[in-house]
């Protein structure tokens, strides 16, 4: 029986060493690994097929000949694996490479491959030789390349992203290299793409890119950093001299030149903000604060007329700092009640009847005291609070109105952003009647900025407007380059001078020739002209002169709170004629 269990014994262990040779032989004959074994010598003991086509070598100079020796003729840089193998240690997926192998056709361009091994030993566990697998991983090595590319490199351009110039700017910054950080960014893309299509935005994308690319000098790093917007990496040694001032302008210059798109000249231009490092003695600067501080830059310099360059200061650090606050202020103003309506009298000149008033927007902080409308209104508008502010000056204003100033047409002013916003006229509708004020009281003031990015959705929308009913006007008439076009394409009920013009009407014959056109082309379209900012007898008579209807300003009253304006109305009641009087008294009626 003893005997019977070890003959089945034996037969079932040489059936499984037949079932692993034939395993063995699969794996050799199909597998996309090669499996290799050296002698104590490091020839070649054994290999599978599939060893030379991996290394591009004939098979038949395989058998017998060095390992290490094959794979350096086939251009690997076989120092690591020499390294692991005088180890005598197992080692695992251990990289190897080659630039350009050479041997079998079809193997041009990089390879790479991994491979395994671990010590043969004999019975007295003496190193005999080496056996393992050997795998081509060169498609996974370049997707992960092509994953690192993609991670550093902007995929439009080619550039080196955010990422990228984040790195190198930490670097600069180390080494005591760095120069300048100029954050670059393309006036009205936006334009660009809604004119002429997404593809026409990337390919002046594209040629932007080319072109920061040829004015760059070599130490110097060009990245895009989304968008419309770019960086270039200033770099010097010690003794090197940059004019960054120069550079800068030389981009704008540059930029400034029309670039052929489908066929069309498409012109752009650019505005930089430049940030420097820091000077001896403040070492705290670090790459995050310089890009903050090129962006406050870039703010500057497009908030100053766009196409020119601006460097990072401590005077503009502080108001941009001013600036972030007052912006998270803003959001709360309204819940804590720092916003105040204020009036300012419009009054019609033949008559001198009192017959409206201007909406003014007032604001009192607690730590920031009274802030100027001049400067929260652009923050307001930038960040987009703009649309809630808007939104409770609307319904206050028409509130009051109507329980307070009965005959009155009150003008409130709207912005662009306010405008575009697709709750804007469910707004208006809301306020009137929730106020019950008659529609015909309310007049909403706009500037020819309202058209600059959408012309036909502005016109639409202001049509919406007129089919509730209420009055529009159109705010500094005739400082923008389009005011008649508006004219022809929508019926505005009055037109507002601006103060400049008024301001120039005794002192300029060509002043008072265009004034004076507007007021006879008013009269012809059946609206009425407002002199903005009249402040002295002098100028009511000017404007008196040149067909003006009704007039505004310190002459008659500032803006002022609403308990300041109803008196002021009372006593107004009583001296009706009070600005014929005075234009009389100077000789213009």
């Amino acid at each position: 029986r003893k005997a019977t269990a070890l003959l089945k014994s034996q037969a079932e262990a040489k059936r499984q060493e037949r079932v692993m040779a034939v395993l063995l032989h699969d794996f050799e004959q199909n597998a996309a690994e090669a499996l290799w074994e050296t002698g104590l010598d490091g020839c070649v003991a054994h290999h599978s097929p599939r060893l030379a086509t991996l290394i591009g070598l004939d098979e038949a100079l395989l058998r017998k000949r060095p390992f290490l020796e094959l794979l350096a003729r086939s251009g690997v840089d076989v120092a690591p694996l020499r390294a692991a193998l005088e180890a005598e240690r197992p080692f695992k997926e251990l990289r190897l490479s080659a630039a350009a192998p050479h041997g079998a056709a079809g193997l041009g361009g990089p390879r790479h491959w991994a491979i395994n091994g671990k010590p043969l030993a004999d019975d007295e566990a003496r190193i005999v030789g080496w056996r393992g697998v050997l795998a081509d991983v060169t498609e996974q090595v370049m997707a992960q390349e092509r994953l690192q590319h993609l991670a550093h490199t902007d995929s439009l351009t080619g550039l080196a992203n955010r990422f990228t110039l984040h790195g190198a700017l930490r670097a600069a910054l180390a080494q005591r290299r760095l120069v300048a950080l100029l954050a670059l960014d393309l006036d009205h893309f936006k334009l660009v793409n809604d004119t002429h299509g997404h593809a026409a935005g990337d390919q002046l994308l594209q040629h932007v890119a080319a072109r920061l690319l040829a004015c760059r000098r070599p130490a110097d790093l060009v990245a895009r950093l989304g968008g419309d917007e770019f960086a270039v990496l200033v770099m010097a040694d010690a003794d090197e001299s940059v004019d960054v001032d120069a550079l800068s302008q030389r981009l704008i210059d540059v930029l400034e030149e029309p670039v052929d798109i489908g066929g069309r000249a498409t012109r752009t231009s650019a505005s930089i903000g430049v940030a420097r490092p820091s000077r001896a003695g403040d070492a705290g600067v670090s790459a995050d604060d310089l890009l903050v501080h090129a962006d406050i830059a870039l703010y500057a310099a497009k908030k100053a007329g766009r196409g020119r360059h601006e460097t990072y200061s401590v005077d503009l650090g502080d108001r941009n700092r001013r600036s972030v606050m007052i912006e998270q202020e803003l959001r709360q103003a309204i819940h804590r009640g720092e916003l105040e309506l204020h009036w300012q009298p419009k009054v019609d000149i033949e008559s001198s009847r009192l017959v409206g008033a201007e909406v003014l927007l007032r604001w009192r902080h607690a730590q920031l005291g009274s802030v100027a409308p001049i400067e929260f209104i652009p923050i307001a508008e930038r960040s987009g609070v703009i649309r809630e502010i808007g939104m409770w000056v609307l319904r206050e204003a028409c509130a009051v109105a109507a329980s307070a100033l009965p005959g009155l047409v009150i003008s409130v002013n709207v912005s662009p952003a306010q405008l575009h916003d697709d709750a804007f006229i469910a707004c208006v509708r809301d306020a009137l009647r929730a106020s019950g004020l008659d529609p015909f009281r309310l007049e909403l003031e706009i500037t020819e900025s309202v058209f600059i990015d959408d012309v036909q959705g502005a016109l639409q929308r202001l049509h919406a407007l007129r089919a509730l009913g209420v009055r529009v006007a159109l705010d500094d008439f005739g400082t923008g380059y389009s005011s008649l076009a508006y004219l022809r394409r929508f019926p505005f009920d009055t037109l507002k001078i601006d103060r400049a013009f008024v301001n120039e009407l005794m002192n300029s014959i060509d002043t008072r020739a265009i004034v004076q056109m507007i007021a006879q082309l008013a009269v012809t379209l059946n609206m009425r002209t407002v002199a903005e900012g009249v402040e002295s007898p002098a100028q009511l008579s000017a404007v008196t002169a040149v067909g003006c209807d009704e007039v505004q300003g310190w002459l008659v009253s500032p803006a002022c709170p609403l308990d300041e304006f109803l008196a002021f109305r009372k006593g107004w009641v009583h001296k009706p004629l009070a600005l014929v009087e005075q234009v009389r008294a100077l000789g213009a009626v």
